[in-house]
């Protein structure tokens, strides 16, 4: 009867409150009950606020179809539970959306184990030059899960991944102002997943490890498809598509790796280009500054010339 009565009050949000849950048996059958249970977000708090009670009991939050605006970023440093936020899709058959407008991540994991399910994630601040990204891996206990994610920054990366792990399945990263997902440590994998109409990069990496996993679509991007820099490994198995990127599709530089991808380039390459004639000439301008948006300065490689004869 006591965990009814401050169920009631917890549920109204009426003053005595505090008294009502003060009994710790109370609040044990209020855990049990709510325990599989979500949280529904809405404007009577903010989505740190929500996070907070996620991390702390164990219950997903979910996103309402009309979605929600945040002022601030939602910051993720780990707790008891992993953090799920789930979209609950509209009428429509459109995922939810998270924007921000001010020019900050929208969602940084610092640590701890995060899940993101049926989102869009929208960071639309017009300010170039800023860190700014939808979604940044920080940290390395953070380890982040996307299913079903479509995620776009108006003027910065759409994802970036400092340290900790990502997994993406059946997301998007598209029409981001830079590059599409940038690595500068930390293992990414994606599966069935589109990195599609960038204005720089598809994906740049350096000191990381990347795998496509298969099903995933690379295209459209403005400059590289995919760049490795500085000892990057990467895994290219069957089924990835890379089409209408800029010039090199794939730029591996020195010490780093795309297993898979030359037998895949040599079972599409014509058999013309492989007897081309004499005194052919290449041009390569590997300016590493091409797909790099911002976090300091890389020294570029001036034009190098390799002539056959």
């Amino acid at each position: 009867r006591k965990a009814t009565a401050a169920l009631g009050v917890l549920l109204r949000g009426g003053p005595g409150l505090v008294r009502a849950m003060r009994p710790a048996e109370v609040r044990s059958l209020i855990t049990l009950f709510l325990a599989n249970r979500e949280l529904v977000l809405s404007g009577c708090a903010s989505l740190r606020d929500f996070a907070a009670a996620a991390v702390a009991h164990g219950l997903p939050i979910a996103v309402p179809a009309e979605g929600a605006e945040l002022v601030a970023t939602l910051e993720v440093s780990g707790g008891p539970h992993r953090l799920v936020l789930r979209g609950e899709r509209g009428a429509d058959g459109m995922l939810p959306t998270l924007r921000i407008i001010n020019p900050q991540p929208l969602i940084i994991v610092h640590d701890g184990e995060v899940v993101l399910e049926n989102l869009q994630l929208q960071q639309m601040s017009p300010r170039h030059g800023v860190d700014a990204e939808a979604l940044h891996v920080a940290g390395l206990g953070a380890a982040v899960t996307c299913r079903r994610v479509l995620l776009h920054s108006h003027s910065d990366c759409g994802v970036c991944v400092t340290a900790g792990r990502l997994q993406m399945t059946d997301c998007a990263i598209q029409d981001c102002g830079g590059t599409g997902l940038i690595l500068f440590g930390g293992k990414a994998q994606l599966r069935r997943t589109a990195v599609e109409r960038n204005g720089r990069c598809g994906v740049y990496a350096r000191n990381s490890c990347l795998e496509f996993l298969g099903g995933n679509h690379i295209a459209d991007n403005g400059h590289s498809g995919i760049f490795f820099a500085a000892d990057t490994k990467g895994l290219w198995m069957k089924g990835n598509r890379l089409r209408h990127n800029g010039q090199p599709a794939v730029r591996l530089l020195e010490h780093c790796a795309l297993d898979g991808w030359e037998q895949h380039n040599k079972r599409r390459r014509p058999p013309q280009a492989m007897s081309q004639g004499a005194n052919m000439s290449i041009n390569v301008n590997m300016n590493l500054n091409m797909c790099m948006p911002r976090r300091g300065d890389i020294p570029g490689l001036g034009a190098t010339t390799i002539a056959q004869s």
